[in-house]
C-alpha cells in the first residue's frame, strides 16, 4: 500500500494586518507570555495601508493578498512605511493573518481557505535577538521554504506556516 502523499502548492498567499516585533520580557517569562506591565510595547514594524493604520480596522475589502512562496513583493512592502522603532531588545517577529468573520484569509493554490487561528499572530523567533538603539532603521524580511508547504484541508495554520522564517536587520 502506498502512503498518502501531501498536496503540495505552488502558491501560499495570506491576507497580512501588520508585522511588529515583539520585545524581550523584563522578568523570566518565556518570549510571547510578557505581562503587559514587564514590557514596552510591541513597535510596528507595518500596518495594512487598508486599515487606516490599525490592524483592528483591516477587513476583506481593505486588504490584499501577498504571495509568501516568492516574498519578495510582500517584503518590499512590509519595509516601506519606515514607522519609527523604539529603543530596545526584540526576540520575535510577529506576523497577524487579517482578522475577519469568515477566517478567509489563506489561499493555496487559488483556493481560499479558512484560518484556524485568525486571531493569534505567528511569532517567529529571530536567531539572534536584535537591539535597535535611537535613530536605527530595521528591516523585517519573510522568507517561505516551499518544500514544508502542505495545503491539504485538513492541515491546520500552524502546518501551512511551519516554513515561514523573519529575519531582522539594522540598516542604517
Amino acid at each position: 500500500m502506498n502512503a498518502v502523499q501531501p498536496l503540495t502548492a505552488t502558491s501560499l498567499r495570506a491576507k497580512l494586518a501588520g508585522v511588529d516585533l515583539l520585545n524581550e520580557c523584563t522578568n523570566s517569562a518565556p518570549p510571547g507570555n510578557c505581562l503587559e506591565q514587564d514590557k514596552s510595547p510591541d513597535p510596528d514594524i507595518w500596518v495594512n495601508a487598508g486599515c487606516s493604520g490599525n490592524m483592528a480596522e483591516c477587513n476583506d475589502t481593505n486588504t490584499q493578498f501577498f504571495e509568501l512562496i516568492d516574498p519578495s513583493a510582500a517584503n518590499t512592502e512590509l519595509n516601506s512605511q519606515g514607522l519609527s522603532i523604539e529603543v530596545g531588545t526584540f526576540t520575535h517577529v510577529r506576523v497577524y493573518l487579517l482578522n475577519n468573520d469568515s477566517g478567509n484569509n489563506i489561499e493555496c493554490d487559488g483556493v481560499l481557505r479558512p484560518s484556524v487561528r485568525p486571531n493569534v499572530p505567528m511569532q517567529i523567533a529571530l536567531a539572534t535577538p536584535l537591539t535597535v538603539s535611537e535613530g536605527d532603521n530595521v528591516t523585517v524580511t519573510l522568507s517561505y521554504d516551499p518544500s514544508t508547504l502542505n495545503c491539504s484541508n485538513d492541515s491546520t495554520t500552524s502546518a501551512v506556516f511551519s516554513g515561514l522564517t523573519a529575519t531582522a536587520t539594522i540598516t542604517n
